[in-house]
Formats: structure tokens, sequence, C-alpha cells
């Protein structure tokens, strides 16, 4: 199989800024340290620090000093785009010019596609926001939090195991073995009204 199609859509680093802002944005306004943050999304501490500094001074994050201090989204879930938080650590991979200095601003064929591609990916990040993704029904907003009795709630329950994320489709437990989750009710879900 061609490596194409094995290289990711967005960096490490921007789902490890998506993570993030989803793990802040469900706290409702509760600040969160590092520690908290890292086991619930499962970024590496050390790394962790450096997302929430271009989160920090991409002012989508704010750091609250003191007894009671830590992490907050500085912005409504309702009005942070998913795009918002993946332009912090990815530009734009739009193809503007002929990458390899030919036709200028006239892309062939196979440049136009792979342009019209990233657009799509583009608007479809654009047109999604955080707290539509807290408000996604029978599935967690961060799978690794959902399997993880240790994060932001403390309460137990169940995950389905959903296909459609890559930690569950990948785990390495017997079929049939119980899997430590967070019950859906304990996630913090976003009000009618968040802005």
């Amino acid at each position: 199989m061609s490596n194409f199609w094995k290289t990711p859509m967005i960096s490490q680093t921007a789902e490890y800024c998506l993570r993030a802002v989803i793990c802040l944005a469900g706290t409702h306004g509760q600040p969160r340290t590092t520690h908290q943050i890292a086991a619930t999304t499962k970024i590496p501490l050390g790394y962790l620090s450096k997302v929430l500094g271009a989160l920090g001074r991409a002012k989508l994050v704010t750091a609250q000093r003191g007894f009671n201090g830590g992490f907050l989204l500085q912005r409504a879930p309702a009005s942070l785009t998913l795009l918002d938080v993946v332009r912090v650590a990815d530009p734009s991979r739009r193809v503007r010019t002929c990458p390899l200095g030919i036709h200028g601003p006239n892309l062939c064929a196979l440049h136009r596609q792979l342009d019209d591609h990233a657009a799509r990916t583009e608007s479809s990040l654009e047109g999604y926001t955080v707290a539509q993704l807290l408000a996604e029904p029978g599935v967690p907003p961060l799978c690794a939090a959902a399997r993880d009795t240790n994060s932001l709630n403390d309460s137990p329950g169940s995950h389905s195991g959903d296909s459609r994320c890559s930690t569950c489709a990948t785990r390495k437990e017997k079929p049939g073995s119980p899997t430590p989750a967070l019950a859906a009710s304990a996630w913090p879900r976003p009000t009618a009204n968040l802005t």
C-alpha cells in the first residue's frame, strides 16, 4: 500500500491541540491542570506544555494562576471551529501555485485535485464547532477519556467500542472483555446556548 494513504490529514500536534481544547470545553469553566489534561487526553506531559503554549499564543486558552489554577478555554465552544484549533499547529494545505514552479497560479490537473481536496477538508473543519462535537449523541468527544476511569469526572461507565474511533478499533483487549470508561451522562454536555 502506498504511504499516501497513511499520511494523516492533520499533524499529530494539531490533533493534540484538538484533544486539549475538547477536554477544556467539557469542564464548564473549571480550570484543569496540565496533569489532568494529560491524563484525559493521553498527550505526553512534556509535549502538552508546548501545545498549551501554542493555544495560549493563539488566544484559545488562558492560564489561571493560584491554588485553584489551571487552563481554561478563552472562547465559547460554540464559536470555536475545529479549523480554528487545527490552524494553531497546521498551516493551510491549499495549493496556491505550482509546487514545481512550472505553471505559476495555473495548476495542473493533479495539483488542482489536491487543492480541491484540501479546500473540502478545510470547509468541513470550519463548518463544525467544538460545541457540536461535545453534543454528538452516543459518542464520547474523546475516546481516550471515555476509556479511562481516572479522567476528569472519575466516573466509571461503558464505551461501546465505536468502530469510528481509532483508539477503540485498535485496542488490544480480548473480545468481550469489559472496557473501563466514563458514563455518557458523566460527560459535561453543552447547554442550549453556549455563546
